[in-house]
């Protein structure tokens, strides 16, 4: 199945791709983003593609314009994904340490050690 397969009628974007490479929660995001800008449908179909249709709210809109820009988009928000499942495991541990309680006894011996 070819990646994506567009078909343009009366100012509508259809935009098809396959599932597999894109993660839902990425391409919900990504026409979130395009609220904007054009009124936004997402369908899935039984080959197992997803289908986004775009339908600019300007008339003057250039679809090749607003599909570049969803591409784009749409692969920035899938690695947004993916950089979030490797390492939320690493953030929360950070964000963890950045709040545990520190007592004043503890905080004042460490600024005693470190005074010159």
């Amino acid at each position: 199945m070819k990646e994506k397969n567009k078909l343009k009628e009366e100012k509508k974007l259809i935009i098809k791709f396959d599932a597999s490479l894109y993660d839902k929660v990425a391409v919900l995001k990504t026409c979130y983003i395009f609220q904007d800008r054009c009124h936004t449908k997402t369908e899935t179909e039984k080959n197992s593609s997803i289908k986004v249709i775009l339908t600019p709210k300007k008339e003057s809109a250039d679809l090749q314009q607003i599909e570049n820009q969803f591409w784009d988009e749409l692969i920035d928000q899938q690695v947004r994904y993916e950089n979030d499942n490797l390492f939320s495991d690493i953030r929360r541990l950070i964000v963890e340490q950045a709040f545990r309680p520190v007592s004043f006894a503890d905080l004042k011996n460490k600024i005693k050690k470190h005074a010159i």
